[in-house]
């Protein structure tokens, strides 16, 4: 079989394991359930931002040799107009 249809395959059971589960043994204690997972969701949106933050300055440590992109920026002559400043919000 193709790797990427067994891949499908295997994905797919997975899913239906965890279908089967949830609806056999999770229902017997819906709350508990339910609890465990919203703390798990939680706990993983507090790690999301430091694993993008981490896969971002690896990707970057891999790019340029250290101290090479630095050395481009201190050297370089900024305008005023490569500088960000937010604006405040407008209110109505």
């Amino acid at each position: 079989m193709d790797e990427h249809v067994q891949f499908c395959v295997d994905d797919a059971n997975y899913h239906l394991e965890r279908a089967r589960e949830i609806l056999t043994k999770e229902i017997k204690n819906p709350a508990k359930y339910h609890a465990e997972t919203l703390d798990y969701y939680k706990l993983m949106a507090k790690a999301f931002p430091i694993l993008v933050w981490m896969s971002h300055n690896e990707s970057h440590t891999h790019e340029n040799s250290p101290g090479d992109s630095l050395s481009r920026v201190h050297s370089s002559n900024l305008s005023s107009e490569d500088n960000f400043e937010p604006e405040s919000p407008k209110l109505p």
